[in-house]
């Protein structure tokens, strides 16, 4: 067992050289503007509700309305404009063909097609949103829902392997008991890339044997060797958490 586990806890972490690659630090940096986008999406969730139930109601009228072709599809658009706050304000938003069709189209000889506006005003800006004929007020929190989750399910993903596994990992290094382990196999996963992966068996305090698998690097993967001794650092009152000291990211000292 490395001496420097046998310290007290909680133990100084750091990143061992080299396991913080160009693809990590990219990858953080990508996906940090399209978190603060699901943010945000999380946060017009309760503000959707806010302006569909509390909001106050405006009445709006169509100013324009065009289409737009896309690769597989036409899509439908409307730009609108109503008063509120004492401010002249506008917007625009998509429909489907059947709303844009029952739009009328607006011209000199005939008064604007009016519609419904909600609005509220939240930490010093305004949010609105249009309601077309036949749009329930749930529907549109739906949507608005529907959206979120989609966006945040699919990031988090990313958020996941980039952040929060390798928070795991170092807290197991500062606060996780080692124990005796081996590495009993080795295997790979092929799709757009080649993923490694060491298979692996220790005792677990309070459970005894466990089996789990560890991504590795393809270097730390070849470096490895099946029947090798190993020191896992694992929690002896979880069943979950546990890491390969010598082919982990992080070492202490």
């Amino acid at each position: 067992m490395p001496r420097e586990l046998e310290g007290r806890r909680p133990r100084r972490v750091r990143r061992k050289a080299g396991s913080l690659g160009c693809g990590i630090v990219f990858g953080r940096l990508f996906i940090l503007p399209h978190t603060l986008i699901g943010l945000f999406l999380l946060f017009m969730v309760p503000v959707t509700i806010a302006m569909m139930f509390f909001g106050q109601v405006h009445e709006g009228r169509v100013v324009t309305k065009w289409m737009t072709s896309g690769k597989k599809k036409i899509n439908y658009h409307i730009r609108y404009s109503y008063d509120a706050g004492g401010e002249h304000r506008s917007g625009e938003r998509s429909c489907s063909k059947s709303e844009y069709d029952a739009i009328a189209e607006p011209a000199p000889a005939r008064p604007p097609q009016s519609i419904e506006i909600r609005s509220v005003g939240l930490m010093g800006h305004h949010f609105h949103e249009a309601i077309l004929p036949g749009e329930s007020q749930w529907g549109k929190i739906g949507g608005t829902a529907a959206i979120a989750l989609f966006w945040n399910g699919f990031l988090s993903i990313f958020v996941y392997f980039l952040w929060i596994a390798p928070w795991q990992e170092k807290r197991l290094c500062r606060w996780g008991t080692p124990v005796p382990g081996r590495i009993f196999g080795k295997h790979t996963r092929s799709g757009k890339s080649t993923s490694y992966y060491l298979d692996y068996e220790f005792i677990q305090p309070q459970i005894g044997i466990c089996r789990k698998k560890q991504s590795v690097t393809s270097e730390r993967y070849y470096q490895a060797r099946e029947g090798e001794l190993v020191t896992v650092l694992c929690y002896p009152q979880r069943t979950w958490g546990a890491v390969i000291y010598e082919y982990g990211d992080f070492e202490c000292g």
